[in-house]
């Protein structure tokens, strides 16, 4: 992976949405949230990394994750952890 999230180490399951950039992790009892983003410099791509949006504890750790609603707003999804 030519990018990482340092405080995804010892992340259990992930769950990828190609359509928003964004990437979803289990870390013990957290889902963190991240996306995909390129920095430009001089008019070029110059960097992609990966910007942390979210950090939620769950109850448990999750040993499955999936985005639904997708398509209910154009804006906003659900992961899923189970």
């Amino acid at each position: 992976m030519p990018w990482q999230a340092s405080t995804a180490k010892g992340a259990t399951c992930f769950a990828w949405s190609s359509a928003r950039g964004e990437v979803a992790a289990s870390v013990r009892r957290r889902v963190l949230l991240f996306q995909l983003r390129a920095r430009e410099r001089y008019g070029t791509t110059a960097a992609v990394e990966l910007e942390q949006l979210l950090d939620v504890a769950a109850p448990d750790a999750a040993l499955c994750m999936l985005w639904a609603g997708a398509g209910l707003t154009p804006r906003r999804s659900v992961v899923c952890a189970c």
